[in-house]
This record gives C-alpha cells, sequence and structure tokens, in this order.
C-alpha cells in the first residue's frame, strides 16, 4: 500500500473478497465509506493490509467502519484459509520440481532449456513451464510438458522431462527465471541472478537458485541440483557442470522415496 498526497488508498483487494458470499461483512462495512474519488492510483494488494486500508479511506472519506473488530478478524481468517490452500498445493505438487537449467554460455547461446524431475506414476501433461522476465515481470515463452507416460530409467522411482526453450534471457539483475504450473496454479517459481522472494506469483514467492551461468559457461555445462533427497529443498544448485539433459544429475544427485533404489552418488 502506498499513499497518495492526500493519503487516500483505492480498496481493490475488497473487491476480490467480496466476491466470496461468506465475506459480505467486509462488503457491508465497505459500504459505510462514502465513495473515493476516483483519480485515487493506489491499492490495497493484500490481506494483511486490507483493515489498515479500510480504515483509512472511512477515516478520510466517510464514517468510521462499525464493525472494525470483527473486520480485522475476518481479514485474519482470509489469510489462513489462503495460507492453507497454498500449503495444501504445494504438497500435491511436490512430484514434480526443476532439476537443472541451462541459459547462458559462451558464444551464441545454445541448447537452453530446463530439467523437470518427474515421480513415476505422474500425469507430466498436467504442467507447463513458463520462462519468466523479471524486469516486465510477465511470461514470455511457456511449453507444455509431453502426453507421455514417465519413464523410471535409472531405478530410482524418477523420471526427467528437458523442456527445450527457444530462447532464456540471461537475468542480470533483473531476476529471470522459470515457473512451473499445474491447471494454470504456480508449483514452483525459481529465478537466477536475483534474490529469493523479489517477485511473488499467486502467492508463490520466488527463490532464487544461488548460482548463475555467464559467458565463461562451456555450451555443454548447466546449472543442476546436487545431493540426496526427494524434493527440491532437499537438494542444492550447483553451477558449471557437463549438462546431464532428460537423466539423472550424477553422480552428484540420489533421488530417494520413488520405491526405486537410489540413484547417483
Amino acid at each position: 500500500r502506498e499513499n497518495t498526497a492526500g493519503g487516500a488508498h483505492r480498496l481493490t483487494f475488497v473487491n476480490v473478497l467480496c466476491e466470496d458470499g461468506a465475506d459480505n461483512m467486509l462488503c457491508d462495512a465497505l459500504a459505510d465509506c462514502a465513495p473515493m474519488p476516483a483519480t485515487d492510483a493506489d491499492a490495497c494488494v493484500g490481506v494483511d493490509e486490507l483493515y489498515e486500508c479500510l480504515a483509512d479511506a472511512c477515516t478520510d472519506y466517510g464514517t468510521p467502519v462499525p464493525v472494525a473488530a470483527a473486520l480485522r478478524a475476518e481479514a485474519a481468517q482470509q489469510q489462513q484459509r489462503r495460507a492453507a490452500h497454498l500449503a495444501a498445493r504445494q504438497a500435491a505438487d511436490a512430484d514434480v520440481f526443476i532439476n537443472e537449467v541451462h541459459y547462458d554460455n559462451e558464444g551464441s547461446d545454445v541448447n537452453q532449456g530446463a530439467e523437470v524431475a518427474v515421480r513415476v506414476g505422474t500425469a507430466a501433461s498436467a504442467y507447463k513451464l513458463h520462462a519468466f522476465d523479471g524486469k516486465r515481470e510477465r511470461f514470455y515463452e511457456e511449453h507444455q510438458l509431453p502426453d507421455t507416460a514417465v519413464v523410471d530409467t535409472t531405478g530410482t522411482g524418477w523420471g526427467f522431462v528437458w523442456v527445450p526453450f527457444d530462447g532464456l534471457q540471461n537475468g542480470g539483475s533483473d531476476g529471470d527465471g522459470l515457473v512451473l504450473t499445474r491447471a494454470g496454479a504456480v508449483v514452483q517459481f525459481l529465478t537466477y541472478e536475483t534474490t529469493s522472494g523479489a517477485f511473488e506469483i499467486d502467492g508463490v514467492s520466488s527463490s532464487d537458485v544461488g548460482v548463475k551461468e555467464n559467458s565463461g559457461t562451456a555450451t555443454d555445462e548447466s546449472m543442476q541440483l546436487q545431493g540426496v533427497g526427494e524434493a527440491f529443498a532437499d537438494f542444492t544448485m550447483v553451477n558449471d557442470l557437463t549438462n546431464t539433459r532428460g537423466a539423472l544429475n550424477a553422480p552428484g544427485q540420489t533421488l530417494t522415496g520413488g520405491g526405486g533404489g537410489g540413484g547417483g552418488g
């Protein structure tokens, strides 16, 4: 939320909450305020700021909100419901994660793309991988994972899908990255050459990989997850490794929990 010179705030987020019949109390409270100027360009952009924004607006343009305590409680409940929904969604999608990335190298960039690790039995085609432009905060290229069964070629219970891109941006300090989605909902949001939490989409904050590629990266190298585990958070991204497109990041990666015998080592 930002203040204008007159201290006004636009209540755009309230419109979203009022779409839910259970949130009529918020709509009723908003009705107690006189209409705000159409020229007010600021916005309440999150549940955390809803009560404060609404109270400020009523102070500036109308009578105080008569249900302040109830309004604050309702806003807190909204935040809890969103957090629970996000946690449940991410848990359901733990079987798919970005495992390898290549976006920059010496000379003309070649072989750009990303690998997705998929637990065998998961419908890979339900997922899409999007290239994210941090400067403009938009997607600029996307690919649906193929509609073919993921094959366990390593005995780990996991398969690997390499997704080629026409051209991945080189990052700089803009925070470019990759976003994995299912049915339009964000599953994973990775960036490179920036800091974690620099961006947020659909309630999911960006996570920077912590390493990068540049003009000194060889054309056959990539950034890969290394370590032991069965989820993205179990591993560490390492750069300048010989690419393993469409395969386990051996010898430095061991995937577990897939019903197989593990790999790498």
